[in-house]
């Protein structure tokens, strides 16, 4: 099995996504695969439609006060959250000796792009920041993991929560060896554990010995188990394993978009789609 390899880290951002995690991530990640960096702010033409409606107003909170909110408004918030996401990315590749690059994009622009483009890795911030009080807006980027053709970590979860890194395995499946290999990559480089949950035809001797061609430490510890449906595995089962991050062959179900949202959602923690 060969080990995994990434040549580029895409780090997506916008205005309703915290992205300091993701950025964070995406350097670390960059460094240690010797990869280009890469970061996308996203401008969602949704915020000027709102914008320009007559009747919204933005109200202040404590005190219930409300002003007129104008296009100019929400382009002075987008372009200061750009220069945030910026400045923060040239901090973290600062710190790690990074070359990188940024864009702003509109959505559509952004979306066809990354979704059908060649970068090796995406990495999202999957949770919102509140806004008005608990309120959480969806992200431009929430369907871009479904569709993407290339791999997308989502970031979930509490990175120190959780020891180990699950694997859904399907031997049949056209990513089989490539999630194997990230799931591996993925246990060694944050000193997890990694556990299989693999299809009954899987052949446990020959998973662990793939796993041993990259760690034979990594192979000795790690846990292997039998799942014959691989997408109704429970959260409470993902939780009793410790799952910090789990890594999913996004190809083994095409044409169930719905059924790997809901997969990914029941995991609460990091999810890495692999293609």
């Amino acid at each position: 099995m060969s080990e995994l390899t990434v040549r580029r880290v895409v780090v997506a951002c916008d205005a309703v996504c915290e992205f300091g995690a993701a950025i964070e991530r995406a350097t670390q990640l960059a460094a240690h695969w010797h990869a280009s960096l890469h970061g996308v702010f996203l401008e969602d033409p949704g915020l000027r439609e709102a914008a320009a409606l007559p009747f919204v107003r933005q109200l202040t909170l404590p005190t219930g006060t409300h002003q007129s909110f104008e296009v100019a408004d929400v382009e002075e918030l987008c372009r200061g959250l750009a220069g945030r996401a910026r400045q923060a990315l040239a901090d973290a590749a600062g710190r790690l000796g990074l070359d990188f690059t940024f864009a702003v994009a509109e959505a559509e622009t952004a979306e066809t792009g990354l979704a059908e483009g060649d970068q090796d890795l995406l990495i999202l911030q999957a949770t919102a920041r509140p806004f008005a009080g608990e309120l959480r807006l969806p992200s431009r980027w929430s369907r871009v993991p479904y569709r993407a053709a290339r791999p997308v970590l989502l970031l979930r979860g509490d990175r120190s929560a959780g020891r180990a890194v699950v694997l859904l395995y399907d031997p049949a499946s056209r990513a089989a060896q490539a999630s194997l290999a990230a799931a591996a990559e993925m246990a060694l480089l944050n000193q997890r554990r990694l556990v299989v949950l693999a299809k009954p035809e899987a052949d446990a001797a020959a998973l662990r010995g793939a796993i041993a061609e990259l760690s034979p430490a990594l192979a000795a510890q790690a846990r292997i188990e039998t799942l014959s449906d691989l997408g109704a595995v429970s959260e409470a089962r993902l939780a009793e394993l410790g799952t910090a991050l789990l890594v999913i062959d996004a190809t083994a179900g095409d044409g169930e978009a719905g059924a790997l949202e809901r997969l990914v959602d029941r995991a609460r923690a990091d999810v890495l789609l692999m293609r």
